[in-house]
């Protein structure tokens, strides 16, 4: 069932997380960030090693920042979770979709599939932008879904859809408004 792989899921991506320190190239630089912003409380304007960072958004600094607050530091766990979240986030929808087009049996085999696809376990597992990014499209791309079919008002699909559009965009830039809208046109196009 899909809760049978929400829990493997969990145990996969959890396994050990915080057992080794924070790998270069990005870790230690989202980790950096986010410890700043918990020493120096400057949240608005990221900043890695004092200085300005202005090529990352600051969305997954704050989401690290925000998860560590309870242990007063960013640690190798703390890095890490809000991509773990996310990953598990990205499986429910994706359960929830398969569930919906095909019926539980395929939504536990698509969970399944994706929980042990390497590049999706791993990058669940590493304080990366990548699955945040993932899981706000597969929102987006939900909202309009629950749209399509009737199963949501528009104007609330409306919100959910462009609200998580516009956090991928902090999240990743410009590419988490382009991915799902380029979706979103492309079937609407090809229906319409």
């Amino acid at each position: 069932s899909a809760g049978v792989v929400l829990g493997v899921a969990a145990v996969l991506f959890f396994w050990f997380l915080g057992a080794h320190d924070l790998w270069a190239p990005d870790e230690p630089f989202f980790g950096e960030g986010a410890r700043e912003m918990l020493v120096d409380g400057q949240w608005l304007v990221t900043h890695v090693n004092g200085v300005v960072n202005s090529h990352k958004p600051p969305l997954f600094f704050w989401l690290i920042a925000l998860v560590s607050i309870p242990v007063g530091t960013v640690t190798e766990f703390t890095a890490r979770l809000p991509s773990v979240l996310a990953a598990l986030g990205t499986l429910v929808l994706v359960m929830r979709l398969g569930s919906r087009w095909f019926g539980p049996r395929t939504a536990a085999l698509s969970g399944l599939l994706l929980t042990t696809s390497f590049l999706f376990w791993s990058k669940a597992r590493w304080s990366q932008i990548d699955s945040l990014l993932c899981f706000l499209i597969w929102v987006a791309l939900s909202a309009f879904e629950a749209w399509r079919a009737g199963d949501a008002q528009p104007r609330r699909a409306g919100m959910l859809f462009w609200g998580a559009a516009g956090l991928a965009v902090l999240a990743k830039g410009p590419v988490g408004l382009l991915l799902p809208l380029g979706i979103v046109v492309v079937v609407l196009a090809v229906e319409r």
